[in-house]
């Protein structure tokens, strides 16, 4: 990942589409900040050559109601193609 974070959510789509939603940064040794950040990687076909191809890609979050809520969880429907994410506070 470009952005190092912990307590994030993850989930793979068809086996090779990796996404990483939000988490939480250490700013410093005593403070901790909210990361709003979704993180996009294709690993081809996880062979060694893919691997070192791919590259890790900074979603844009354009709603800003869903920076505030800071969500954390997130699934991928039995479709295979939709993604929900939730959890979070209102603000």
């Amino acid at each position: 990942m470009d952005r190092m974070r912990a307590n994030t959510s993850m989930t793979v789509v068809a086996n090779r589409h990796v996404f990483i939603f939000n988490g939480v940064q250490h700013v410093n040794f005593n403070s901790l900040t909210a990361s709003h950040a979704i993180e996009y990687i294709d690993l081809g076909r996880l062979d060694a050559y893919s691997l070192h191809q791919a590259k890790w890609v900074n979603v844009p979050v354009k709603d800003q109601e869903f920076v505030n809520s800071e969500p954390r969880g997130c699934s991928l429907l039995p479709n295979g193609s939709d993604i929900v994410i939730f959890g979070g506070a209102k603000k």
